[in-house]
């Protein structure tokens, strides 16, 4: 029995993940903030399981990952910045700092669509009259997509690699912070399973992951010698 509901709390999470993310576009808000919510009860169910459930704990850690991993091959359904990921990557690629020209500027004088950086990327952004707002970290991240990737989709899933690498590490830190502070190692999942965690940052693409990551880690690294 307990199989069972397990297994079909998970499922049906994975098809909401899905629908969200694959099918559903983001104006249709009543649709969106129906399925939202469903996932969002069957996240809180799912934990309180996990919590009376001990010997579903890495079960429930592999299904945390598999959520992720499941958004990998999405395009980012709920925000735009992976069009400016993509143009300061190209730039960085081709010796141009990102924090030096406007968008607007590199197609006034044609620049940019010398570099394959077209008029029609250009209108997809969402900050054509800003400067890059990206620190160094994150455009070495871009220069590497741009490189490995070519075009804006295979750019994406390379980016969404490196936040899914950083997610996958924070629930590694995590377990070890709880361990060493004597918590029970059951509340990794009210980060680990959390919809706004895996939609925003691995569905969307926001380098939170990242940030969120290096954090714990410097606080584990900390923790340790002070041991």
């Amino acid at each position: 029995m307990k199989y069972r509901l397990f297994f079909n709390l998970t499922i049906l999470s994975a098809l909401l993940y899905f629908f969200l993310n694959y099918i559903l576009e983001r104006n249709a808000f009543i649709t969106l903030f129906s399925m939202y919510t469903l996932l969002f009860g069957l996240y809180l169910v799912l934990v309180q399981f996990l919590k009376a459930n001990k010997k579903f704990f890495w079960w429930g850690i592999a299904v945390a990952i598999s959520f992720r991993f499941l958004l990998l091959f999405s395009e980012p359904n709920w925000s735009d910045d992976f069009y400016r990921f993509f143009w300061d990557g190209k730039l960085s690629l081709n010796g141009i700092s990102p924090f030096s020209f406007l968008p607007s500027t590199l197609i006034e004088n044609g620049e940019a669509i010398k570099i394959g950086l077209n008029k029609e990327l250009f209108e997809a952004l969402n900050s054509p009259e800003y400067y890059s707002v990206y620190p160094p970290v994150l455009q070495a991240f871009f220069y590497i997509s741009a490189f490995l990737g070519g075009s804006i989709l295979s750019s994406v899933f390379i980016l969404k690699l490196i936040v899914f690498a950083c997610e996958c590490g924070t629930i590694a830190v995590m377990l070890n912070l709880l361990n060493r502070f004597n918590i029970g190692r059951h509340n990794v999942f009210w980060y680990a399973l959390n919809p706004l965690i895996i939609i925003e940052l691995v569905g969307n693409l926001h380098f939170e992951a990242a940030l969120i990551f290096f954090l714990l880690r410097a606080f584990l690294f900390f923790e340790k010698k002070q041991i």
